[in-house]
């Protein structure tokens, strides 16, 4: 089995957030765990971009064609 990347990570956490925020009894607490589900939904975006991004990047300069 593979390791859990970040981005699954922060995703498992926004899921949890969404579940607590559905569990919620007052408006108050529900908003404040939409808010942590988003901002992990954020966090998974953007750490799939920087692996994009890692792996489009140009190699090192020792690994050009002279």
């Amino acid at each position: 089995m593979m390791p859990e990347t970040p981005a699954e990570k922060y995703r498992r956490e926004a899921e949890a957030c969404r579940l607590k925020a559905k569990e919620a009894t007052n408006s108050v607490d529900k908003q404040a765990w939409q808010r942590l589900a988003a901002d992990w939904t954020k966090l998974a975006q953007s750490s799939d971009l920087n692996q994009e991004w890692q792996t489009l990047r140009m190699p090192p300069s020792s690994k050009r064609r002279h």
